[in-house]
Order: C-alpha cells, then sequence, then structure tokens
C-alpha cells in the first residue's frame, strides 16, 4: 500500500512533467497552425490530448502481449515502409500508413502506469534525454526557418526547412528507399529500446 507521504510526492512532482510532456507538442501543433498546416497540426495536438488525458487518469491501460506487439509493429512498420516507397509522396496512401503505424506504436509503448524520469534506470533517463534533445532541435530549426523565411520567398529559400532538405533526396527511388529504411529502423530501435 502507498504511503500517504509518498502519494503526496508523487502528486507533488508529478504536475510540472505532464505540463512539459504536454506542452511540446502542444507548441508544436500551434506554430503549425500558424504556418497554415492544419493537417501537421493534427499530428501534435492529438497526442497532446492524450496525454492530457491519460495525466487525468481518463484512458483506459489495455496491456498487449510485449512479444506479440513487438511482431506486430515489426510486420506493421515493414508493410507501412512498402506502402511509403511504391505510392505516390503525399498521397492518401501513405498518411494513412504513416497514420495508423503511429496509433499502433503510441498503444503498444504506452506506459502502464505512466513512470516518472526519476524512476527510470539510468540508462533510460539518458535516452529519454537525448531523444527529447534531438526533437526539441528539430523543433527549433523549423520553427526558426519559418520566422526567418516569413519576409519574402528569397528569404525562405535561404533558410530552408529540413523537409525542403530532404525533399531532392525523396524524390529518387533510391534515395526514397534509404529515407524509408532509416525511418523505420530508428523507430524500431527507439522502441525496443523504451521497453528495456
Amino acid at each position: 500500500m502507498t504511503s500517504a507521504g509518498t502519494t503526496e510526492t508523487a502528486t507533488l512532482r508529478r504536475p510540472w512533467s505532464t505540463v512539459a510532456w504536454v506542452a511540446v507538442p502542444v507548441l508544436a501543433g500551434l506554430v503549425q497552425l500558424l504556418r497554415g498546416e492544419a493537417a501537421d497540426a493534427v499530428i501534435f495536438l492529438v497526442p497532446a490530448l492524450l496525454l492530457a488525458a491519460d495525466a487525468a487518469g481518463a484512458l483506459p491501460k489495455p496491456r498487449p502481449s510485449p512479444l506479440r506487439a513487438r511482431r506486430l509493429l515489426a510486420a506493421g512498420t515493414v508493410v507501412a515502409g512498402l506502402v511509403l516507397i511504391l505510392t505516390p509522396r503525399h498521397g492518401t496512401a501513405d498518411a494513412a500508413a504513416v497514420g495508423l503505424l503511429g496509433l499502433a506504436v503510441l498503444a503498444a509503448a504506452w506506459p502502464d502506469p505512466p513512470a516518472r524520469l526519476e524512476e527510470q534506470p539510468r540508462r533510460a533517463r539518458r535516452s529519454a534525454v537525448l531523444w527529447a534533445t534531438i526533437a526539441v532541435a528539430i523543433a527549433a530549426w523549423e520553427l526558426l526557418a519559418f520566422l526567418l523565411g516569413l519576409p519574402s520567398a528569397s528569404a525562405s529559400f535561404r533558410h530552408p526547412a529540413i523537409s525542403d532538405l530532404l525533399d531532392p533526396v525523396a524524390d529518387t527511388a533510391g534515395g526514397r528507399v534509404v529515407l524509408v529504411t532509416a525511418w523505420a529502423l530508428a523507430g524500431l530501435a527507439l522502441l525496443n529500446r523504451g521497453r528495456r
């Protein structure tokens, strides 16, 4: 049974951590709305809503078998990768493949119960900080490129977003295979690392 002191400590520690995790996708979603990219905004705002609902205890906690979930996600990643490689870019098929795979990963990787960062093993904490730093750096690049590119088309050309830099590679068949493979392997590695 949890003591009153432990419960109180957890209550005191939890809010700032929850606010931080919810604030990041909310801010990213708002930036996408400012850019006029409503679909991209949804990608960030829906997870923010789920994080807030989970923090409030409003989400169920189904836990699939870890081995079964890993096999299903590996198979789903292969299928999604093939769709991304073989179908036109920015089409309905690749959006559906990425969206469905993202929902599957979210359901399989969601912690039950969510543990505070200080309760995780040191290796997991270092990994969390590393991935969070990478995510914030990419978001900062995208925001800075957007703001610096506002004055004119030439300014936008001088300050490209990451997607603009990768477009020439993704427009070739070989480049697309490399990018999709790297994306799939990085996602599976991150997911497996998070389970340890």
